[in-house]
């Protein structure tokens, strides 16, 4: 992922803007527990909490230009 990010900034460079890393999280509402990561935590784009999966994001930005740099599930303590 590390070659992913250097290659991003290197194309992001000689745009115009201001530049910077941006850090979000965003969680899906599952209905079973099979898929890795799911289990009953708060979910902020629904506004409770529910069985869900959670992911957090990295994408580098410069003017209106995104790219996604990095990419994990978040895994609650009962899946590590």
């Amino acid at each position: 992922m590390q070659t992913v990010a250097i290659q991003t900034q290197q194309s992001l460079q000689n745009l115009p803007g201001e530049q910077g890393l941006i850090l979000d999280e965003t969680g899906w509402e599952k209905a079973g527990t099979k898929s890795v990561g799911v289990a009953r935590q708060y979910i902020g784009n629904i506004g409770k909490v529910c069985n869900a999966q959670v992911g957090v994001f990295a994408a580098l930005v410069k003017g209106q230009q995104v790219g996604l740099v990095n990419a994990r599930p978040f895994l609650p303590q009962e899946w590590s």
